[in-house]
């Protein structure tokens, strides 16, 4: 989607006071996560409002996913048995009007912002994307060889949390590096996002990248669950032409400590033909 740098600022702008209002003063990276999670819908609110300003707004869809220590994978020569994949992934589809699609998907690890080394076996997967493959059952029964050389691909990054006064954007992202600490960043949240809109950001789901994103992705959805209360699959935003808009709902659940969060932003543009 192309944007122009009015809406690009109002976007970046609207996500920042999202995440700063859901985010300041809370404890904990779980806790920080779910209270993004079960009012997503009011970013999307937000978003909605500005992209309608488009004169050509396209279709939008986003749909949130939050699943319970799921999925993991594992490859060769990691210490433990498995680790997770990651703790959030984005996925941004767009299809023009001669049905052509172009997906990219971002896929983060989570973190507090803090000096301290983060997981070596996690930072492998995320540095150099040995051939892995999916420990948790009934995803997929392939193996992965996702290349990444000479750097480790935009796809894959760390999501940084704040829960103390060290940074005042609360929420950043770092490219996963060899000895990182979680106290480093370069760029932020609300860039990773808005730059998904524009294929900037993420990486496109192409060969094993994108099997392995798409069979995530189905899992996901098969497998819903709720967590504290809040569905852990709900819209963010979606039919922006239609009328529709955001929506929420939850229902009882156990308060499970973990979780895999998905977000599916989906797009269709009428380009000219």
């Amino acid at each position: 989607m192309r944007l122009s740098e009015e809406i690009r600022h109002a976007l970046k702008e609207k996500t920042f006071y999202f995440l700063q209002n859901k985010l300041n003063g809370m404890r904990g990276e779980v806790n920080m996560l779910d209270n993004i999670h079960r009012d997503i819908s009011d970013l999307g609110n937000d978003w909605n409002k500005i992209l309608a300003s488009i004169p050509t707004a396209p279709n939008v869809s986003m749909d949130s996913y939050f699943i319970h220590q799921t999925p993991k994978v594992s490859y060769t020569g990691i210490q433990k048995t498995s680790i997770e994949f990651g703790d959030v992934l984005y996925l941004y589809t767009e299809t023009d009007n001669k049905n052509y699609k172009k997906e990219t998907a971002l896929l983060m690890q989570a973190k507090l912002y803090e000096d301290k080394k983060v997981d070596k076996d996690q930072l492998i997967l995320y540095t150099d994307w040995p051939t892995f493959w999916f420990h948790t059952q009934n995803i997929h029964t392939s193996r992965f060889d996702v290349v990444s050389t000479p750097q480790p691909h935009p796809g894959g990054r760390y999501l940084l949390l704040d829960d103390s006064t060290k940074n005042q954007d609360f929420a950043s992202t770092v490219t996963p590096t060899y000895g990182l600490r979680a106290n480093k960043l370069d760029n932020y949240l609300e860039s990773e996002l808005v730059g998904l809109l524009e294929f900037f950001n993420g990486r496109e789901l192409l060969g094993d990248w994108g099997t392995a994103i798409k069979a995530v992705e189905d899992y996901v959805k098969i497998n819903g669950k709720t967590f504290k209360n809040t569905l852990r699959g709900q819209p963010l935003l979606y039919a922006l032409n239609n009328g529709s808009g955001s929506g929420s709902g939850s229902t009882p659940s156990s308060n499970d400590p973990k979780g895999f969060w998905l977000v599916h932003i989906q797009v269709t543009v009428p380009f000219p033909d």
